[in-house]
């Protein structure tokens, strides 16, 4: 069985679809040492962004993006619902589809009481597949 992907997995197969570029970052350390660490390369920014401070799964400024980037695609469906939980919470389902590659099967699928982490569980599984299909 497949384990679930971490959220720095998910936001690396997201950098990685949008194509930026790998590159060396630096972070401060609990000791006020300077640490290099892999990271990205992110348009319109001077330093590259270490891994662990890439935010597809918290800022909608930075998720946004990649969703342009997917609608952008042809052939690609996306749908979203608003459901109800027992307890009267909302929760957000939103699916994406690719009509053309998949004969219309899910190929990215977030479930969750919160509409960020719904957007950002589906654009990074269909990253994560994109990725994947594309090295393959």
């Amino acid at each position: 069985m497949k384990k679930e992907p971490t959220i720095q997995e998910r936001n690396e197969a997201i950098a990685r679809f949008l194509n930026y570029k790998e590159a060396f970052a630096h972070v401060e350390d609990q000791f006020g040492y300077i640490q290099t660490v892999d990271g990205f390369k992110i348009p319109g920014h001077g330093i590259p962004c270490p891994l662990t401070e890439l935010m597809f799964h918290s800022d909608w400024n930075w998720l946004m993006s990649v969703v342009e980037k997917i609608e952008r695609a042809k052939g690609i469906c996306t749908e979203i619902k608003t459901m109800e939980t027992v307890g009267g919470e909302k929760a957000y389902k939103l699916i994406l589809r690719d009509i053309k590659m998949y004969g219309s099967n899910c190929i990215g699928l977030g479930e969750s009481n919160s509409k960020i982490e719904a957007v950002f569980l589906a654009v990074s599984d269909f990253c994560i597949q994109y990725n994947d299909k594309k090295q393959s």
